[in-house]
């Protein structure tokens, strides 16, 4: 009787532990694709030049939202300055793997000589942390400082990373929700060229 009641305990405590087991990984796996926070009304300022957060996320098919924000350098970059150019738009933070894991494949892009812009703006970070990242790793393509993630709020984002393929008028022509490979970058960077 003991033995069984034993025996008992011990499958209650294994089904127990891998209970806890599947939620600490689906808490991990979740936890850098998930972002906290609540997201703007229509008409609220979304950025820090006033413009106006989008009504709806964007999708493919409509204009990317426009916004400003500052780069590395502190000069204020507009999205709409790179019209002409097909352009990657990429959502990440230094504390999520799987933006970390796809910098040097934007990179290689950013250095290729392609006419595609790379533009890798970084949420919710300081200046200084996102700063350091990027010059600790090597990396040369434009960063823009979405400290208080108002722009991200205003794409109607949740995960990192968010990339978005936008072709020379500014129209999302794909996007991508978590990381993607070399093979999906080339996808993004193929669509970013339709017109």
């Amino acid at each position: 009787m003991v033995e069984k009641k034993k025996r008992i305990i011990n499958i209650f405590l294994l089904v127990l532990v891998l209970f806890a087991f599947f939620l600490f990984l689906n808490f991990f796996s979740t936890a850098c694709n998930l972002m906290p926070g609540g997201i703007k009304r229509p008409g609220q300022s979304g950025t820090e030049t006033g413009e106006k957060t989008a009504e709806y996320a964007p999708k493919i098919g409509s204009p990317a939202p426009l916004f400003s924000l500052r780069d590395l350098e502190g000069e204020v970059r507009k999205l709409e300055d790179f019209r002409g150019n097909p352009v990657i738009l990429n959502f990440w933070t230094t504390w999520c793997p799987y933006c970390v894991d796809e910098m040097p494949l934007l990179q290689e892009l950013h250095t290729s000589g392609e006419d595609v812009v790379v533009l890798a703006v970084n949420v919710r970070e300081s200046k200084e942390s996102a700063q350091k990242f990027i010059v600790d790793k090597g990396f040369t393509f434009p960063v823009l400082l979405d400290s208080e993630g108002k722009v991200f709020k205003s794409y109607r984002l949740r995960a990192y990373p968010t990339t978005f393929a936008l072709n020379a008028e500014g129209i999302v022509t794909s996007i991508k929700i978590g990381a993607f490979n070399a093979a999906g970058l080339e996808k993004l960077v193929r669509s970013a060229r339709e017109k």
